[in-house]
């Protein structure tokens, strides 16, 4: 008894040691890609408007884009848990991006960027799953939201950095100059996945225990547990909401049309989000390790209904810098504090299946989301999209509050 114990301790602690390894490569990885899609985030509402598409065809080209990816992110979450190689699905959504990015500097038409565009969304919804349960799966849940806090951290970092890009070249690169920067910065990143080594090939016994325990259960059983599938309804419900920063920028770029906001300050603008989600990701991942996790997503459900009603009224720079810097808080509160929700609900067995079922559902219903703003935006004016986001955010977060109990599972 007493010689086995210091040996089981420096056991977990050598396991812990390997593991925070691949929550900090998975994080540079993040990184990458999000200085990648930050440049396309602030420059694509400006390009489609080039083209003299619609918002209506702008919500369509990004809602297809989430939606199509979101059926990969199911499948690849699904053949995670069955073939404990979650590394190889992320690689090969990864390595779907630099393609996508890269090929939209020579075509130009509608139907070839609603291609490379869907291309895009399918290789990110390939990578979101797996990467999230080789995350789960190389720390202990006491830990699990400070390593979830510390990605979102890097994801955002990365953001900064293409904002910083965006600052200095915006009015000096053409498009097609930014789309080849993006293409070479998240290339990078699917380099680095190589060197992650995932927790259930290093032990053995972990595997078996997996692989029997996921013998017993199965996607029907997921469904079945009536907290997990109210869990799933709201995030479904409030994904028709949930339009993004995308069209927070429409909104900026109509902004700069007007002659409201200069050109040169709408980097600065977005600066604010991925800023202030950097600065609050990890404090909010600490926080939701010691108290309910619940609690944070709805008062973020909250916070996303009093920034809808903002937007109405930001017509200028100071206010939408402060709508952009209240929206970083709002993704720390939710974006990563939902993925780690969703495996706490579930047992070990079923985190690939049920992080793959959230972002499909999830996925699926901003398809529809994204067209009825743009519809909105087309015939009544951009106000009332955000105010129909503003009543959801408030009805998702009552629905939380009264129908899902909070985490329980390890």
């Amino acid at each position: 008894m007493i010689n086995n114990t210091p040996n089981k301790n420096n056991t977990e602690n050598n396991a812990k040691k390997e593991n925070w390894k691949n929550v900090w490569l998975l994080g540079t990885t993040s990184l990458l890609n999000d200085l990648s899609k930050t440049l396309l985030m602030i420059v694509l509402p400006f390009y489609y408007d080039s083209l003299g598409f619609s918002k209506s065809l702008m919500g369509l080209i990004e809602g297809l884009m989430a939606s199509i990816g979101s059926l990969a992110n199911f499948g690849t979450g699904y053949l995670s848990d069955k073939t404990k190689n979650a590394r190889k699905y992320a690689i090969m959504g990864y390595a779907l991006l630099p393609i996508a990015r890269l090929l939209l500097i020579p075509v130009q038409t509608l139907y070839g960027i609603i291609f490379l565009r869907t291309m895009n969304g399918i290789g990110e919804g390939m990578k979101d799953a797996p990467r999230d349960v080789i995350l789960t799966n190389s720390v202990n849940k006491e830990n699990r939201g400070k390593a979830y806090g510390i990605h979102r951290t890097l994801h955002q970092i990365g953001a900064v950095i293409g904002t910083i890009i965006a600052f200095f070249f915006i009015t000096s690169l053409t498009f097609q100059q930014i789309f080849l920067i993006a293409g070479i910065a998240v290339f990078a990143g699917v380099i680095i996945l190589f060197f992650v080594k995932e927790k259930g090939k290093e032990n053995g016994q972990q595997n078996k225990t997996l692989k029997t325990a996921n013998s017993k259960e199965n996607l029907m059983t997921l469904l079945k547990e009536k907290n997990f599938r109210n869990f799933i309804t709201i995030s479904a419900i409030f994904s028709l909401a949930n339009i993004g920063v995308f069209y927070l920028m429409v909104r900026v770029a109509e902004l700069v049309k007007t002659g409201n906001i200069e050109m040169v300050y709408v980097p600065f603008i977005y600066l604010l989000f991925p800023l202030t989600f950097a600065i609050t990701a990890y404090p909010m991942g600490w926080l939701s390790d010691k108290i309910s996790r619940k609690n944070i997503i709805i008062a973020g459900y909250i916070l996303f209904a009093f920034l809808n009603i903002g937007i109405v009224f930001a017509n200028s720079l100071i206010p939408m810098m402060l709508i952009f810097g209240l929206y970083g808080l709002f993704w720390s509160s939710t974006h990563a504090m939902l993925r780690a929700f969703t495996t706490d609900i579930v047992g070990v067995e079923n985190r690939g299946k049920a992080l793959g079922l959230y972002h499909a559902i999830s996925g699926l219903f901003v398809f529809p989301g994204y067209i009825f703003a743009g519809m909105l935006w087309d015939n009544f004016g951009y106000i009332y999209p955000f105010i129909f986001a503003s009543t959801i955010g408030i009805v998702c977060a009552l629905l939380m509050f009264v129908f899902v109990n909070s985490e329980k599972i390890d």
